[in-house]
């Protein structure tokens, strides 16, 4: 077997994996530094996500005030169209306005999202509130929930 040395004694395949290592790390970090690059993406969207919050706990409020003075002197009598007729009355007077400028877009009220039981009344309506600023690439915020409201009678 033949044995091929170097003048000072190193062999030959230490001194390749030596090379070759160094060759795969610097092609690694090349690759890491280049692809890097093209998929680093930082969304600053705090302030956005709290304006919709904020909104959504506005637009409670007001559709909490708005359900009580429908229900005020409502009457099982006068069943779901009653409190429709009274609730509808109610969202043409109150006026809410984003204070971000945010769209907000509610289900109608329908007799489905009614229910009337033998002591109380629940409102089921499905909210969605939008922010208009487009973040980074088109994004945009939205966030959508679904309000209850009940109130029950001592009759």
């Amino acid at each position: 077997m033949l044995r091929i040395n170097n003048k000072k004694g190193m062999s030959i395949s230490v001194v390749l994996l030596v090379v070759l290592t160094l060759i795969l790390v610097v092609l690694t970090l090349a690759y890491f530094i280049t692809s890097g690059r093209q998929s680093s993406a930082v969304f600053n969207v705090p302030g956005e996500i709290d304006s919709v919050y904020d909104d959504s706990i506005y637009f409670n409020v007001y559709l909490s005030g708005m359900f009580e003075r429908a229900t005020n002197g409502f009457k099982f009598s006068d069943g779901k169209t009653g409190f429709l007729e009274k609730f509808k009355s109610e969202t043409e007077k109150t006026l809410f306005y984003s204070r971000y400028g945010n769209t907000i877009t509610y289900s109608s009220v329908v007799e489905d999202s009614i229910e009337l039981t033998k002591d109380k009344i629940v409102l089921n309506i499905d909210i969605i509130i939008t922010n208009n600023e487009i973040i980074d690439k088109g994004m945009t915020v939205k966030y959508s929930y679904r309000k209850t409201s009940e109130k029950k009678f001592d009759y």
